[in-house]
């Protein structure tokens, strides 16, 4: 088995090859802003290149589907359909948060917490627990104000992501165990992606239906268009 993952939910731009181990294959990360049309199909060829692989030997494609940037998930979504249809492989949307914590190698707090700036003075983020062979969650897929969150979190945490730093001084004012952050994950997201894919297939999930982006709140077109439409 080898799955390509590849997620463009935010600023970093990643790729990983995931076969049957534990250890990409391959996996590479760009943390340069607005740069995911330019840098996405080089990185999926220096993946290939660099592990000798073709094509033919991609089980699945594998794609982050948010929340996260609009502009981005459609890029990589795009993308790995694409690449799917070309090569007759299924293409599987992972959850950009449950794939932060896949990608995430550190267990040592109770409670992770993906925390993602998202504009609006609000943040995306969930509630992972960590448990013997993982972890459960917690929460679903939100989008809210950061200080909503303390009130979910009953235990020491690691919150994973740019949205913590803003906000720390009243993360750890309101919660009253050990709090930990870093800015990502310790491997690149797209490795995430891959690695929740391979168990999707592994489970016999594979659907025929392509997937779709994940936004947790509406656009703000989309808002527009609401608000022009009850003035009619």
């Amino acid at each position: 088995m080898c799955i390509l993952g590849i997620d463009t939910s935010f600023s970093e731009t990643s790729v990983a090859l995931l076969g049957d181990g534990t250890t990409p294959l391959y996996s590479i990360r760009l943390a340069l802003d607005n740069t995911h049309s330019r840098n996405l199909l080089d990185l999926v060829e220096k993946a290939l290149f660099s592990t000798g692989l073709t094509t033919e030997s991609i089980t699945a494609v594998a794609c982050g589907i948010g929340p996260g940037s609009f502009t981005g998930l459609r890029i990589g979504l795009g993308t790995a359909l694409g690449i799917g249809d070309s090569i007759g492989a299924p293409v599987i949307g992972a959850g950009t948060l449950t794939s932060i914590v896949l990608a995430h190698e550190d267990r040592s707090s109770e409670y992770l917490s993906p925390l993602l700036t998202a504009c609006k003075a609000e943040v995306y983020t969930a509630v992972f627990r960590r448990t013997e062979d993982g972890f459960e969650r917690i929460t679903r897929d939100m989008v809210i104000r950061p200080e909503e969150l303390p009130g979910m979190i009953d235990g020491p945490v690691q919150f994973i992501g740019d949205g913590f730093e803003p906000y720390a001084r009243m993360f750890r004012d309101q919660i009253n165990s050990r709090v930990t952050a870093v800015d990502r994950p310790s491997r690149p997201v797209s490795y995430g992606v891959a690695s929740f894919a391979r168990e999707y297939i592994r489970n016999g999930k594979i659907s025929e239906v392509p997937p779709v982006p994940c936004y947790v709140r509406k656009s703000q077109a989309e808002i527009n268009r609401e608000k022009l439409q009850s003035l009619t």
